[in-house]
C-alpha cells in the first residue's frame, strides 16, 4: 500500500531551514579545523585548541599549570611544544 503525504509551503521552508543549519555546523567544525591546522603550523594554540586537541573542557585547561608564549598580542596564546612538557613536569 503506497501513502502520499503533502507537505505545505512552510514544510518545506522549514525542512530547508533544518538543512542549512546542518550544512552550516558541518562548516563551521571543518573551517575550526582547519584554521587549528593553520595555528599548529605557526606553533601557537588557544585555550580553544588545546580543549578540541585533549578533549576537555575550557574549565580543565584553566586549571592546568600552562603558562602562555611571551607574545604582544592581548590573547593567551601556547607554544604547542611547551604544552606537553609544562603538562608532563
Amino acid at each position: 500500500m503506497k501513502q502520499v503525504f503533502e507537505a505545505t509551503e512552510q514544510d518545506l521552508e522549514q525542512a530547508g531551514a533544518e538543512g542549512a543549519k546542518a550544512i552550516a555546523r558541518d562548516l563551521e567544525d571543518q573551517i575550526g579545523d582547519i584554521r587549528l591546522l593553520g595555528r599548529l603550523k605557526t606553533g601557537l594554540i588557544t585555550i580553544t585548541d588545546i580543549c578540541r586537541l585533549y578533549g576537555v573542557e575550557k574549565r580543565t585547561v584553566h586549571n592546568w599549570p600552562l603558562e602562555p608564549a611571551g607574545t604582544p598580542t592581548q590573547q593567551n596564546l601556547y607554544r604547542v611544544e611547551e604544552v606537553g612538557e609544562q603538562l608532563s613536569g
